[in-house]
């Protein structure tokens, strides 16, 4: 999955999540005010003519009316998962945790616009080498300075020993931190899932762990079983195939296996009622995406 097309996802992922608060109406999940730069766009006009670029590329995988609906609901995932993310931080920070590790971190802007440097908090974007040399590249051409208490942590999470990888960077494995590990889960086996979550779980206990999965096929209706379809396509054709899904009973019982507790999991239905609230516009996050945390248990 970590080839040069990866820096397309990060900037189609960047891309929606700018969409989110131009294009819908309020109450917005999430405004991310450098997701249209980090995507390489300067207005919304060159934002309108990248997302009809890029659903005219995805309706090659399911057709018209599957395509407007995957890019109508898509433009929520991104969204959703941050600011779901950033609330688990927030709590997490006033509880005293003071690292925070952002696994494929793509574009994501959390620590050049949302950040307060001076609260403490270090952050350590972990991700491919080729996504974090485009993604600084950008940050210069925006004019965006690096804070000196965010860290590139680059690896590969099929071969680097996460842990291992962090305290070489600066990590402290004594101190508790947030992970956020978004948009990975689906690409990669179960045996490389484990391998991540039992490296997490050799974190100090009360460190917390934020991480999104694709619900089983069997568990979506007809709709969003099509959405899937056309995912899969898409990321195949990136040269990024996924397909590994989960349905909640499965990621819980996963996560108790590698010694995690507290175990909170949201999916569409309570996502959109604390989030989106009554709207005139129908607009709903899709239901096969689900987001959990839970902490690191004492030994």
């Amino acid at each position: 999955m970590q080839t040069g097309r990866a820096s397309e996802t990060a900037i189609i992922c960047a891309a929606m999540r700018a969409a989110h608060p131009v294009l819908d109406e309020a109450p917005w999940i999430f405004f991310d005010e450098l997701a249209m730069a980090l995507s390489g766009l300067k207005d919304e006009a060159a934002l309108r003519a990248k997302l009809a670029s890029h659903e005219e590329y995805v309706t090659a995988f399911g057709g018209p009316a599957t395509a407007k609906a995957f890019m109508r609901t898509g433009k929520l995932c991104g969204s959703f998962r941050a600011r779901f993310a950033e609330d688990v931080l927030a709590d997490a920070m006033r509880r005293g945790v003071s690292q925070y590790v952002i696994l494929g971190a793509g574009f994501d802007s959390y620590a050049y616009c949302r950040h307060d440097p001076k609260s403490g908090l270090r952050v350590y974007e972990v991700d491919h080498p080729d996504t974090q040399q485009e993604k600084v590249a950008r940050l210069q051409q925006m004019g965006v300075t690096i804070p000196a208490s965010t860290t590139f942590v680059s690896i590969d999470f099929t071969q680097d020993r996460l842990l291992d990888t962090l305290c070489r960077n600066g990590f402290d494995r004594a101190q508790p931190a947030v992970f956020c590990w978004l948009g990975v889960t689906w690409y990669l086996s179960d045996q490389d899932i484990d391998g991540v979550l039992r490296d997490i779980a050799g974190a100090a206990p009360g460190s917390q762990l934020v991480v999104d999965y694709i619900l089983a096929e069997d568990l979506l209706p007809d709709e969003q079983r099509q959405l899937l379809k056309l995912l899969e396509g898409m990321a195949s054709s990136y040269g990024e195939p996924g397909g590994n899904c989960f349905s909640p009973e499965r990621m819980a019982a996963r996560l108790k296996a590698h010694n995690f507790s507290s175990l909170v999991d949201i999916g569409a239905e309570e996502g959109n009622a604390r989030y989106l609230g009554p709207r005139n516009d129908g607009l709903r996050i899709p239901e096969f995406l689900h987001i959990a945390s839970a902490r690191v248990a004492p030994p």
